[in-house]
């Protein structure tokens, strides 16, 4: 019989996803929400748009405008790079550190990140308190996409841009960027968003400079996987150290953890202002409980000892029934008996005529 204790690690840590962001910038300089938002287009693009066919043929001019090269121009919005992540105010970079704890202080890894096609917000819930507050459904509310809002005034109200059909016939939707931390809001027009922007222009059927927006008057709410994933970590007892600096990393891929980050627009208000997250990170899911619950079971049975045996018959015997079943030795001269462990498998060597039990591994408290 072989009692295995060998130890390999010093400490055992859990993994699951990448943190979940969510974020709100806009064009004003950060003005509204902290964090600025800049055009996701070049200059020469921008002009090209303008120039269109040239001349005064308005019809002709958008048709060019139409070309999916200028897809971008005036619609593609996103943070700047070099504030990445969110250095404007506060670097809101979240990790967990060895104890667990949400840091809010990380460095940033990765330039540019993808935009999730989604929101960590449920349609239906007011992020405007926490914990948030919800209507009773029957079946769990859908995820929000990302949210794009516009100011028809320079004291408001905020209308979200999807509902711009209804109020001012501009119909308007937001995609999440790809390569990039932003959107796109997609309008009939590309230059409904060109107020300020459409000087020396060809001719259009819309005009900007009377219908349309200013970038200085979107808001934008974005949300993207962090540079780092929700984990949790227990160092093993001192004497239960292979002293080697090993870690044993288990993946839980089904653990998340979704933050707010203060002042996010989650909404707008009765009176038109813009509704906002509280003044402190939100956690709307939180998996590191089960995470710690999965993580205490695995040191539990990493520090049981570990017993395997291997019994052989110099005969063939029918013990088939056997599998499954608990391997016990006595203990002499006391005549006690000690489980050891499941029986696990039979051979038989029908040239030496020897069969032969193995049983393992079984844990011991």
């Amino acid at each position: 019989m072989e009692r295995s204790s060998a130890r390999l690690y010093d400490r055992i840590e859990i993994v699951g996803k990448r943190i979940v962001v969510a974020l709100s910038g806009d064009g004003d300089g950060g003005a509204i929400t902290g964090r600025e938002i800049i055009p996701r287009w070049s200059l020469p693009a921008e002009e090209a748009y303008k120039l269109a066919a040239g001349g005064d043929d308005a019809e002709k001019n958008d048709a060019v405008r139409a070309d999916d090269r200028f897809r971008d121009v005036y619609q593609a919005f996103a943070f700047r790079r070099s504030e990445w992540p969110f250095v404007s105010v506060v670097p809101y970079w979240p990790s967990c550190n060895d104890l667990g704890v949400i840091e809010y202080n990380s460095p940033g890894q990765i330039d540019e990140l993808d935009t999730l096609p989604h929101l960590p917000l449920r349609e239906g819930y007011d992020y405007g308190v926490d914990p948030p507050t919800h209507e009773d459904t029957s079946e769990p509310p859908a995820y929000r996409p990302p949210m794009a809002l516009v100011r028809t005034a320079p004291s408001g109200p905020w209308i979200p841009v999807d509902q711009l059909s209804s109020v001012q016939r501009l119909p308007g939707q937001v995609a999440a960027l790809r390569g990039a931390t932003g959107v796109r809001v997609n309008f009939a027009h590309n230059h409904v968003m060109a107020l300020g922007r459409w000087s020396n222009a060809a001719a259009s059927a819309f005009d900007p400079t009377t219908e349309g927006f200013a970038l200085s008057d979107l808001v934008i709410t974005i949300a993207v996987e962090s540079d780092y994933r929700v984990r949790v970590v227990q160092q093993l007892p001192e004497a239960e150290r292979a002293n080697l600096g090993q870690t044993m990393l288990i993946e839980m891929p089904e653990a998340e953890l979704h933050i707010v980050l203060p002042g996010t627009v989650v909404g707008v208000n009765a009176d038109g202002t813009l509704r906002t997250s509280p003044g402190a990170p939100m956690l709307v899911r939180d998996d590191r409980p089960a995470m710690q619950q999965r993580l205490a079971d695995v040191v539990t049975r990493y520090l049981a000892e570990r017993d395997r045996t291997t019994v052989r018959y110099d005969s063939l015997q029918d013990v088939t029934a056997a599998v499954g079943k608990q391997l016990r030795v006595a203990a002499a001269p006391l005549g006690s008996f000690d489980d050891i462990a499941a029986i696990t498998t039979i051979e038989y060597d029908w040239q030496r005529q020897q069969t032969m039990i193995a049983a393992g591994q079984a844990t011991r408290g």
